[in-house]
Parts: structure tokens; C-alpha cells; sequence
């Protein structure tokens, strides 16, 4: 769990759910241009005086509880902070690296590791849900719930944000594109073994949930968990360059007469149509001419040859190649390439009606 610019008792909304057998891994990070580390010190501080040091080395600490919490693992990387295009994204693999280092050596049993954030309050059921995932799952993605914290203009900007993100998921889901997730970083759970055949997080300043899962449902089966809510505060945030926080600020800026603007519904027919196209390759490979001539310039312009002129070889695997292809980095950029070409953004209201009429 990253912490930057928290509250100093942030972390025990988590313990109390926790107990002797789980280890809380808390990532304690500021970027290097950032002079102020009052606020990550208190959470240390204060974090460091709730329990007993029961090791350190250097700026790791190991917090024994008093009685029957979680161990906490501090790490501490705000001083002199972590690089500023680096950010989040190496703060997380930090703790998921150091999660792997202890299970390899044995002192964690379980093969799974879990990527939370400090503004979230887990469901009751957390931990006993990954005991029910299939033998061959190599991760998971719980559901959110964005709720209202303590200011009501976040958690209705939030709430709008939320609504967009869904629509766009049915979208994906409607289209039948099997990278229909909500990547939201503090939603993950995935295996070891499958964290480190990845390389671990993209060191991102932002974005780094999207693209890791991106390259996690490409090795085995990412399982929906939309009954495990994980319920998140709802509030502004500018730590990152976009993500939630970023887009509730940018839309409780909007004027009173503007409206929030969405992605329109037909580019999800359109999505459709190469999904389906995608699936069903000749011997000699993907014959464009049965596709709109929107959806063929889409595709060049996302350089559709690089997957045209692999060697000849059996359908299915045309068909394994092209779902690695048109993964969900370039599933949007197609989404982008149709809005800017066709199909321009629409009020998020009348999409979401138009989704209950078409998905």
C-alpha cells in the first residue's frame, strides 16, 4: 500500500480486519520535488509508537501489534523520495517486490498479493474470497464503490467519474472485449509466481494499475469479483498526474451549463465488429474488406500490418495473436481514434441512457 500525503491514523482502517497472520506492507513515498515530509512522518511517527519495533534495517521498519492486528512493514521512501515520473507506480512494485522476496524465502505462505491504497475500507469478505478462486487464476479484480467521505462536492464529482468508468466497462463488455475491467489500483489481487514472470509494476507516475493488468490477463485468467466490494473516500487529489482524484477536480470545475462528456455509445457497435472480426481469421490471416471503412482506417492508423504480416500459421493461433495485439492499450487507443474521427464525446446522462436502451 503507497502512502503519500495521508492522514497520520490512515492505516488503521486496515488493522482492524487483519490479524496476527497478515502483513500490511505500507509504502511510506513522496517524488523527489516535493519539499514538505511532515505528513509522511507523522504517519510513520505514529505508526512506529503503536506497536513494538520488532525489526529495522536501514528505512525498513517491522511493527509487532500489541494486540491481535496485522504486522505492518514500514517502508520508508520519502526521504529523499522517489523520482517524480516514477512515482506511484515504484512505490507499489516496492511493496509488491519486497511481498515476493518473503514468500520466496517462506516467511509469507500464501501465494497472493494484494495492491490496496490508504483511502479504502474493505469488505468483510476480503481475504476469504481468494480462497474460492479457480486453481488456474493468476489474478482478480474486486469491485469499487466510491463513498462519501467528508466533502460533498468530491463525492459528487466522484460519483459522475464512476458512472463514466462503468459505462465504459459495459461498453467493453457489450462489445465482447476480454479486457472488460475496472483498473483501479487499489481493486487488485494477483499471484506471486505471475507478478514475477511480469517484471513486477511499471514504474509510472500514474497509470501503472492499467497497464500491469494489461499485461496480467495476457498469462491466465483474471476473475471478476463485482459482489467483493471494495469501498474507496471520495475526494480531490492531485498526487498523481490523472486518475480519480485528478478527474473529480476537473469535473467539479466544470461550469454549471456544461455537461460531462463520455465516449458515444455507437463506438462500442463499432469496438464490436472488430472483436468479432478478430476472432474469426482466414487460413492467409485477416481480411479487412468486410470491415467499415472507419474501422479499417482505425486499424491502419494503429498499424494493423504489424499483425497481418506475422508467418503463416494455424487460426487459433491468428487468434491468440490478435487477442495479444488488440489488447486494452490499443482497445482505446481505437476508442480515441473513433472519437476523434466519427463519433465526438456526448453528455455522460444520455449515454447512460442510451446504455440501458443498447447494452
Amino acid at each position: 500500500m503507497p502512502a503519500y500525503q495521508e492522514r497520520s491514523n490512515a492505516w488503521q482502517r486496515f488493522v482492524h480486519q487483519f490479524d496476527e497472520q497478515h502483513l500490511l506492507i505500507l509504502v511510506i513515498n513522496q517524488p523527489l520535488s516535493e519539499q514538505d515530509t511532515s505528513p509522511q512522518r507523522l504517519l510513520s511517527q505514529h505508526l512506529l509508537q503503536t506497536g513494538c519495533i520488532h525489526w529495522c534495517n536501514n528505512h525498513i521498519y517491522l511493527v509487532e501489534p500489541f494486540s491481535g492486528q496485522a504486522h505492518v512493514l514500514i517502508i520508508h521512501a520519502f526521504e529523499p523520495g522517489l523520482p517524480d515520473k516514477q512515482g506511484v507506480g515504484l512505490a507499489r512494485k516496492i511493496g509488491a517486490d519486497i511481498a515476493t522476496s518473503l514468500i520466496e524465502q517462506g516467511h509469507v505462505s500464501s501465494p497472493w498479493i494484494a495492491s490496496l491504497d490508504a483511502d479504502t475500507t474493505l469488505p468483510t469478505n476480503y481475504f476469504d474470497i481468494q480462497a474460492e478462486l479457480p486453481p488456474n487464476a493468476v489474478g482478480a479484480v474486486y469491485g469499487v464503490q466510491h463513498i462519501h467521505a467528508s466533502c460533498p462536492m468530491a463525492y459528487q464529482a466522484t460519483q459522475l467519474y464512476e458512472q463514466s468508468l462503468r459505462y465504459y466497462v459495459q461498453g467493453l463488455t457489450f462489445a465482447g472485449s476480454p479486457y472488460n475491467f475496472m483498473t483501479i489500483g487499489s481493486a487488485l489481487l494477483f499471484r506471486c509466481d505471475s507478478y514475477c514472470h511480469l517484471r513486477g509494476f511499471p514504474k509510472r507516475a500514474a497509470g501503472e494499475d492499467f497497464y500491469f493488468l494489461n499485461k496480467l490477463i495476457k498469462i491466465g485468467q483474471v476473475c471478476h469479483l463485482d459482489e467483493c466490494i471494495i469501498r474507496i473516500d471520495a475526494r480531490f487529489s492531485k498526487r498523481v498526474p490523472f486518475g480519480t482524484g485528478v478527474a473529480a477536480s476537473q469535473i467539479h470545475q466544470l461550469a454549471s451549463d456544461q455537461a460531462f462528456m463520455t465516449y458515444d455509445y455507437r463506438i462500442f457497435y463499432a469496438l464490436k465488429e472488430i472483436v468479432s472480426w478478430l476472432k474469426t481469421p482466414t487460413e492467409s490471416g485477416f481480411v479487412m474488406d468486410t470491415l467499415s471503412p472507419l474501422n479499417q482506417e482505425a486499424l491502419r492508423a494503429l498499424n494493423i500490418q504489424s499483425l497481418q504480416t506475422q508467418p503463416k500459421q494455424k487460426i487459433k493461433q491468428w487468434q491468440h495473436q490478435a487477442f495479444i495485439w488488440f489488447d486494452a492499450f490499443r482497445t482505446m487507443k481505437f476508442i480515441h481514434y473513433l472519437t476523434e474521427h466519427g463519433y465526438p464525446k456526448q453528455p455522460l446522462s444520455n449515454m447512460l441512457q442510451r446504455a440501458q436502451q443498447h447494452f
